[in-house]
């Protein structure tokens, strides 16, 4: 079992918690708003081919800018001083649902140290743009229950949509192979709105010239835990093509 790692940032201004395994060229996984709770088996697989570098991100269990969700830019110079620090030059990016997020907004600044991308039922911010307009997509009261918040709450949701807008801005680097996972069966939101969801991936997806649409037909959002060799495999591809165009 992996054991977590620590290193400090910025002269010990912050502290990173991190799960690092395996050798060879590198993966690094950017977990979603769930946390991180290991490493976990498919990351653990991946690490007999590969070295994985698995961080907890600022609010869970590492120290830094900005949680998760308020400002994704700021957060990829939190990681990019994370890299730089372990010597990791240039890897393949894995983001599940709004660690999606991080790595489109990374690879747009950091293009030259991004080979790849694998993207496990992203965040979309399409589909947030369709939210706003469908209550079938809402979940009842939230308006209400935002008004009585407290301001850093407000804060913190206005910040979610400064987000989304800086990967709306966001351009992969020409080149690079993109895979995005969508998961067919989260019992999370009704069939029709997981339509639209499905939709807003392939839209986004059919835009990036070397990229690639892969349905998970039998997985919740959580793709990594109930179809992990579909993951690893579409892993595999990217790092594949990735040699491929570099031999």
């Amino acid at each position: 079992m992996s054991e977590l790692k620590t290193i400090a940032l910025r002269g010990g201004d912050f502290s990173v918690k991190y799960y690092q395994e395996g050798r060879g060229d590198d993966l690094v996984f950017l977990h979603s708003a769930g946390g991180l709770p290991a490493f976990t088996p498919e990351l653990v697989a991946l690490s007999k081919s590969y070295r994985v570098t698995a961080p907890l991100l600022p609010a869970f269990g590492s120290t830094g800018e900005e949680h998760l969700h308020e400002d994704v830019q700021k957060l990829v110079f939190w990681g990019w001083d994370l890299l730089d620090a372990l010597k990791i030059e240039r890897s393949i990016l894995v983001g599940h649902s709004f660690g999606g997020i991080y790595v489109r907004v990374f690879a747009d600044l950091y293009p030259k140290e991004v080979a790849g991308l694998v993207l496990i039922d992203p965040s979309q911010e399409t589909f947030e743009d369709w939210t706003r307009t469908h209550p079938e997509a809402q979940r009842s009261g939230r308006d209400e229950e935002l008004a009585k918040a407290s301001p850093g709450v407000r804060d913190e949701s206005a910040q979610v949509s400064a987000s989304y807008e800086q990967a709306r801005a966001a351009k992969v680097p020409a080149g690079i192979p993109v895979i995005l996972i969508t998961a067919m069966k989260d019992d999370t939101m009704p069939a029709s709105v997981r339509k639209v969801w499905v939709e807003k991936h392939q839209e986004w997806i059919d835009k990036v010239p070397s990229g690639k649409h892969i349905l998970a037909e039998q997985s919740s959002h959580f793709i990594q835990a109930d179809q992990p060799q579909l993951v690893i495999d579409a892993i595999k591809q990217v790092f594949d093509q990735m040699r491929s165009a570099n031999p």
